[in-house]
């Protein structure tokens, strides 16, 4: 993910934009941090940082459905 996408998609979310949260998931979706170490790294749960990240994360369609 691009920077500029990350923050288009962070601007779509209430998710403070200086917050733990939404650092780690700019490492873990722009710089390809794992979420273990994002968390580590701004002192954060794993799950967090998991959640954070699926907020952000494009959402893929189903080729087939397209659900």
């Amino acid at each position: 993910m691009t920077p500029a996408k990350f923050n288009a998609a962070l601007a779509r979310t209430r998710m403070d934009q200086n917050g733990p949260a939404a650092i780690a998931a700019y490492r873990v979706l722009v710089q390809g941090w794992t979420c273990a170490k994002a968390a580590i790294a701004v002192g954060l749960h794993r799950a967090v940082v998991s959640r954070a990240v699926a907020r952000l994360r494009p959402v893929k369609n189903c080729p087939h459905c397209h659900g």
